[in-house]
């Protein structure tokens, strides 16, 4: 394994008053125990401080200096001391006030999706939807989490929206939203039950299941049923009661139409036989989507389908390496859920494809305060405080970055990158939104620490870019030394350094690092397979949707 060397910090920049870290990565003797840093702006130092060593990881040892005491604006150099020498140095590290909203909002959130909507394909002569990944995509499921990001900016960040602005995010809602009942209505002319939905509108793809146009995956309804339940509180129109209908039989087609046994399922990213199949227990991931589809609708299922969704949780004494508070798969207990089990492989589509929302406790957080009276309330928030502790907390201060891991297993611990299909920064979004709606509980400085840090992963202070990395990039390319990593936005176009992606979108956000091939499950999950090691470079609005999220708790 290549020995790199990189000077690491944010692309994008840092918000004046949150925290702010620049890391080193190299061998074992890069820097001394006595090496320090310095924040300088026109020859005059405003910052110094000790680069401490953390640890070994991911095959490399990491660096990290803190520096958010400094709060002026502005652009500055940052230099590495080692006595005399400065083997490190910047002079493009950006500082402001809500820098990561102001220079990516308009971008990612309005200007992005309306080109996308422009280029989309529909059999019925309406641009509905968005072109949503880096060829002709328009699933349903990446349009759901897109609509989840872009409800929790009109959630929390809609008193600084311009006129202007409000009436282009609403517009874009609409388009989601009108997209994901075109596809039920799709899934109604082929004779299924109200409610489902076909997986896009058009054919692209045909395996050994049926064509996109004709295919329904419980997954996507699911998401769906969640999805349009936020959207009727958030747009008040002639079509919020039709959203609310839509979402509410969608839920009803999960509980008592969907057959999970019939599709085609991916055994090896769950780390089971080949043999094995899929049982019909509602998967975790699609339990919690319409959970948040009967809260936000006020259906009276909400507490029983949370009872059995938490029944699932592990608890604190059959914690494994110390760990609690996650969740199984299925009611019978063999599988840990994983954060991320997206991939299409074999016999193509099926049960896999589109889990991209794990462990979503931002449900359970939404459950709590829709219902303070219900007298379930306390379990659910011992629920949600085991979560907090037992472990999101360790899990992302497991790396320097306190990046949210994919699963854990407790035989190798902590896992983000290995055995997955491709990378997976919309975990990350979404991981810096839970950490800043959980702090409202629990005012743990770890879990500011954990949403900069996952926002900031996105935004350029990253374990960067390396030669290596690029093998598995299929559009994007860059020169680049062999043993230097770069640090690198990964929304394309922001940030001094970005991260090219199929489409060339100004604000397209790429599916980021993980290890192996794209689209391949080529790599077992391992310990010493884990790292960023390989950068997938298609752009999908699934990360969009986590990034929408994770902005409008920070900012």
């Amino acid at each position: 394994m290549t020995a790199y060397t990189g000077f690491l910090y944010s692309q994008i920049g840092y918000n004046h008053d949150q925290p702010k870290r620049l890391i080193v990565r190299g061998p074992v003797n890069t820097l001394p125990d006595h090496a320090n840093f310095t924040i300088s702006q026109n020859g005059d130092e405003l910052y110094s401080g000790p680069i401490t060593h953390w640890g070994e990881t991911w095959g490399s040892h990491w660096w990290i200096g803190d520096f958010s005491e400094l709060t002026t604006c502005g652009t500055f150099s940052a230099s590495i001391h080692d006595g005399d020498s400065v083997p490190f140095t910047c002079d493009d590290l950006h500082i402001g006030d809500d820098i990561l909203w102001q220079e990516s909002f308009d971008l990612v959130a309005l200007d992005q999706l309306e080109r996308r909507n422009g280029f989309s394909i529909n059999d019925n002569g309406v641009k509905e939807g968005w072109l949503d990944a880096g060829m002709p995509w328009q699933e349903a499921n990446s349009h759901a989490a897109t609509l989840l990001g872009l409800c929790d900016i009109i959630d929390h960040q809609a008193d600084r929206l311009s006129e202007s602005q409000r009436e282009r995010l609403e517009k874009q809602i609409r388009t989601g939203a009108d997209y994901l009942v075109h596809l039920q209505n799709k899934a109604s002319k082929l004779g299924k039950k109200a409610g489902a939905c076909v997986h896009q509108s058009f054919v692209l793809y045909q395996g050994k299941v049926p064509p996109l146009n004709e295919l329904v995956l419980p997954g996507d309804v699911s998401k769906l049923s969640g999805a349009l339940a936020r959207v009727a509180n958030v747009i008040n129109d002639e079509k919020t009661e039709l959203y609310r209908e839509r979402a509410t039989l969608a839920m009803d087609w999960i509980l008592n139409d969907a057959d999970y046994t019939a599709l085609p399922f991916l055994p090896g990213p769950h780390r089971l036989p080949d043999d094995v199949k899929a049982p019909q227990d509602i998967p975790t991931s699609d339990l919690v989507m319409i959970l948040l589809c009967a809260i936000e609708s006020g259906d009276e299922r909400a507490p029983e389908l949370a009872k059995q969704w938490l029944a699932r949780q592990i608890k604190a004494d059959n914690a494994q390496d110390g760990i609690y508070g996650h969740f199984y798969l299925w009611d019978d207990e063999r599988v840990i859920e994983r954060n991320w089990w997206h991939g299409v492989a074999g016999e193509g589509m099926g049960y896999n494809n589109g889990q991209t929302l794990g462990h979503h406790l931002m449900v359970l957080i939404r459950l709590i305060k829709a219902l303070p009276e219900h007298p379930d309330n306390a379990d659910w928030c011992d629920a949600l405080k085991h979560y907090c502790y037992g472990y999101f907390i360790p899990a992302c201060q497991s790396n320097p970055f306190y990046l949210m891991p994919n699963v854990h297993y407790a035989d190798e611990g902590f896992l983000g990158f290995a055995g997955l299909w491709h990378g997976i920064n919309a975990i990350y979004g979404n991981a810096a939104a839970l950490a800043m709606a959980l702090y409202e509980f629990y005012p743990e400085e770890e879990l500011i620490q954990i949403a900069t840090g996952n926002l900031q992963w996105i935004a350029g202070l990253n374990s960067g870019v390396t030669k290596d990395s690029l093998e598995a990039c299929m559009v994007y390319s860059i020169d680049i030394d062999d043993d230097i990593a770069l640090p690198a936005s990964q929304i394309h176009g922001i940030g001094n350094r970005s991260c090219g992606c199929w489409l060339n979108l100004k604000g397209a956000i790429t599916n980021g690092f993980c290890t192996g091939q794209q689209f391949a499950w080529d790599v077992e999950q391992t310990r010493d397979n884990d790292g960023p090691f390989t950068l997938t470079d298609e752009d999908w609005i699934t990360h969009s949707g986590g990034w929408f999220s994770g902005l409008s708790f920070y900012s």
